[in-house]
């Protein structure tokens, strides 16, 4: 259960991370 949990928070992290880079890159250009 613990390691589910930590799998889902670790890919939303991801997620996070992707979409804020992505945000940045459109800024830029």
């Amino acid at each position: 259960m613990a390691s589910s949990v930590h799998g889902c928070s670790a890919f939303l992290a991801l997620l996070l991370i992707t979409l804020s880079v992505l945000s940045m890159s459109n800024v830029c250009m």
